[in-house]
């Protein structure tokens, strides 16, 4: 699959975008436990500095790409309580803690589509 430079660059900044913004996490369970758990994630987010944004996105890009080049239909890239690998990769180059990014989120990249996100859970799907 061949994705083009807009499009890894949409998904990019929307991903950067979501390790600087404060919204609270959530996983669609308004439960004790679930809101416990949501107000920890949330206290272990940690500041992201303008450089460490420009590592994460040279990183990613660079993920978006090799992955790209490995699938012959969609590629996805998902956080549920946690960032896939190629997020955490590129959070990890980049000194940034996986906490920052929120839960129960996708988003996938085609060819034909371009980039799609479902941002939380039970979100209906959004092109960016």
């Amino acid at each position: 699959m061949t994705l083009t430079k807009e499009t890894i660059e949409k998904a990019v900044s929307w991903w950067a975008g979501k390790l600087i913004d404060s919204q609270p996490h959530s996983n669609g369970d308004d439960s004790i436990n679930s809101v416990m758990a949501c107000f920890i994630a949330d206290a272990k987010r940690q500041d992201v500095t303008l450089d460490q944004l420009n590592v994460f996105k040279k990183a990613l890009s660079k993920h978006i790409k090799e992955g790209a080049t490995e699938r012959i239909f969609n590629l996805s890239i998902v956080c549920d309580y946690g960032p896939c690998k190629m997020l955490a990769d590129a959070a990890n180059e980049a000194g940034i803690s996986t906490a920052n990014f929120p839960f129960k989120t996708v988003m996938f990249l085609s060819e034909k589509e371009g980039v799609v996100v479902r941002d939380g859970y039970g979100a209906p799907p959004v092109r960016i």
